[in-house]
């Protein structure tokens, strides 16, 4: 199992010198590989007698930057066979290098890099495995993370439990479960949004090219980061409460973008359209269920990713088909009457997919039963509270 562990380092001031220049020579050869279009490993040995300062950089990453290369064209000729429109690779500069098998060493607090040098790195979580990958990033933030791929052989023991639970995304709450459990929707973009707003005025008005203009630009990085780990800390608390809860899992699996294009032809006020795709792609439903793929697999639970289609309208006891309008929040039912919470309705419709749980099973909880218990069974889960480790 392949396992990605991050960590802030603090090389010095020389150390610092020494990486921009290998990434200025770095970003010389991804530009002279795009403009020749030859993007094969076994020219570095005749670039290095015509450009003797390539041999200051370790050879791994040099032909990492090549294969990487090679692999985006790749991956836009893919996509162009699919019909759609594609630009090509351009030139930019180059802020990451990969050392793969060869050139690193971490003892104690201390990572050693081939060419590099000692860099204080602060382990704040122990390696899983043996490493294969160490990737030095510099941040938009001027920040420097080193991200350790590592290798673990043993296979998680798959769990045969019996507590299932289904999950449906929703705007009004980030999600809602079958054991009526809800979480608010985070909207960290809209806390944030007044804050970010003052400080990209601020930069609209300052030169072009200038060094305060470089600042601000700084300052907006910096809290759209803020943003992006505020978002990743929720999604990391709410996956490991369902991973560490529950032994099946399933959740729906959204297509952002179709929805995103539908809101775009409905009839509506703009102000009201462009709080929704703000709000639904705040929400970071994709990036929840990749997050929650690999923690169940982790954890060794079974995890199922439903197709949505009609989860919100179907009855989940007679399967009558009830069309609702996004106003509409409570399912009732004009065949078998069954009324419910129409979130919790699409839940319970999400978990019969995936593990075949109904009514007369006994994985049946208390909120199938109706609005009698519903108001008993729903519990917010609040947000603000202790730091839970990430699995």
């Amino acid at each position: 199992m392949l396992h990605v562990t991050r960590y802030r380092v603090y090389p010095t001031k020389e150390i610092q010198d020494k990486i921009f220049h290998q990434f200025d020579v770095c970003t010389e050869l991804r530009n002279h590989c795009l403009d020749t279009r030859c993007f094969n490993v076994r020219i570095i040995p005749e670039l290095k007698k015509e450009h003797p300062e390539l041999n200051g950089v370790h050879s791994q990453v040099l032909q990492n930057l090549i294969f990487q290369i090679r692999d985006n064209i790749k991956a836009l000729a893919t996509v162009k066979a699919k019909g759609k429109r594609v630009g090509r690779l351009r030139h930019k500069p180059v802020r990451s290098m990969d050392f793969e098998q060869s050139g690193y060493k971490i003892r104690g607090n201390i990572l050693n890099l081939s060419k590099i040098g000692d860099i204080r790195i602060v382990i704040s979580r122990p390696v899983p495995g043996r490493i294969s990958h160490v990737i030095l990033k510099f941040t938009k933030t001027h920040k420097w993370f080193v991200s350790v791929l590592s290798e673990t052989s043993n296979d998680p023991e798959v769990w045969n439990g019996e507590r299932t639970v289904g999950i449906d995304m929703n705007l009004v709450n980030f999600s809602f479960d079958t054991d009526g459990k809800v979480f608010a929707h985070p909207h960290n973009v809209r806390k944030a949004a007044r804050q970010l707003g003052r400080a990209q005025r601020k930069m609209s008005r300052k030169v072009k090219g200038s060094h305060n203009r470089k600042k601000q630009r700084l300052k907006v990085a910096r809290i759209n980061e803020t943003v992006e780990n505020r978002r990743d800390d929720f999604l990391h608390k709410w996956c490991y409460y369902y991973v560490r809860k529950y032994d099946n899992i399933a959740v729906e699996k959204l297509s952002i973008k179709s929805m995103l294009e539908e809101r775009k032809t409905q009839r509506m006020p703009g102000k009201i359209k462009r709080g929704m795709n703000r709000n639904t792609l705040d929400a970071a439903w994709g990036k929840a269920r990749t997050f929650l793929t690999y923690k169940a697999e982790r954890a060794g639970c079974q995890f199922e990713a439903v197709n949505p289609a009609y989860t919100s309208q179907d009855c989940f006891q007679c399967d009558t088909r009830v069309p609702k309008g996004l106003e509409d929040r409570m399912h009732v039912c004009p065949n078998c009457g069954y009324t419910v919470n129409r979130d919790l309705n699409a839940a319970l419709n999400i978990r019969k997919r995936a593990f075949g749980v109904g009514l007369v099973t006994p994985e049946s909880t208390l909120t199938e039963n109706g609005t009698s218990t519903l108001a008993k069974s729903l519990e917010q889960v609040p947000l603000d509270e202790v730091r839970i480790p990430c699995l």
